[in-house]
């Protein structure tokens, strides 16, 4: 009876957690290249399955089996990243710009380098080409400054200002099998600080935006699951949590 309050309060955590994680979603449908989070709760055709618990024994911790798991459904896989693009957009902007096929946008920050596939930038004060929160994007030659003009850029991101050649975006990639995690602001960094980036393939559109990839009628649908599923486990909770009362006031009686 505890293991399976145990199972159940586990798969309220899952759920909420993946609640979170669509409702984040649904309040950056509107955030340009973002990408939504993705996380699998595993099949509640898979609950009944072995499980483990840790218990303090003389020789340390040790797992020891105690039976299957019959919950609605159990923990989550690993989170994940959905890194598939999101519609490109027309809007007209010098300073919008969005990438066709793979790639990213370099971005110098305070403490390192960043990516995104956010590309409406603005001019600062100094002409440096930066994104909404200040970091400055990344050309060839370093930081991109713009002095005053007309604005031009080309598919493979070559940077012309009033007619003359400025520098050219620095577009990089990371090979398949590097993991990329978000680090906020919309920003992505490799999991492992260790993997260079290539050069990307993609090409570079003036006046257009990439859309968010979150598909918000999948995605309410989804939340509307989960929200069912958690309120089948808190019930599932009530009444375990009335069986185990009704367990020991029954075993007081007969002492």
């Amino acid at each position: 009876m505890v293991q399976g309050i145990d199972t159940t309060t586990a798969s309220l955590v899952s759920l909420q957690t993946r609640l979170m994680q669509l409702a984040n979603n649904v309040a950056n449908v509107d955030t340009p290249g973002y990408k939504q989070d993705v996380v699998e709760l595993n099949d509640p055709a898979q609950a009944n399955q072995s499980t483990y618990r840790l218990v303090s024994t003389s020789a340390g911790l040790q797992a020891e089996p105690v039976g299957s798991l019959g919950g609605i459904l159990l923990a989550p896989e690993p989170p994940g990243l959905d890194l598939t693009a999101g519609i490109i957009k027309p809007t007209g902007g010098q300073l919008d710009l969005a990438i066709e096929g793979a790639g990213y946008f370099a971005v110098q920050r305070g403490d390192g380098i960043y990516y995104t596939r956010d590309g409406s930038f603005l001019r600062a004060a100094d002409g440096s080409l930066v994104t909404s929160d200040g970091g400055l994007v990344l050309g060839s030659k370093g930081a991109i400054k713009l002095p005053d003009g007309e604005v031009k850029i080309d598919e493979v991101g070559n940077v012309w200002v009033a007619g003359k050649a400025i520098d050219k975006l620095r577009l990089d990639d990371f090979p398949a099998g590097v993991v990329l995690r978000k680090v906020g602001f919309n920003y992505l960094k490799p999991d492992d600080p260790s993997a260079a980036p290539v050069p990307a393939t993609g090409a570079v559109y003036q006046g257009f935006i990439e859309t968010s990839n979150v598909d918000i009628g999948k995605t309410m649908v989804e939340m509307m699951s989960m929200m069912r599923s958690y309120q089948a486990n808190q019930r599932i909770l009530q009444l375990q949590n009335e069986a185990l009362a009704k367990a020991v006031n029954d075993v007081a009686r007969l002492a």
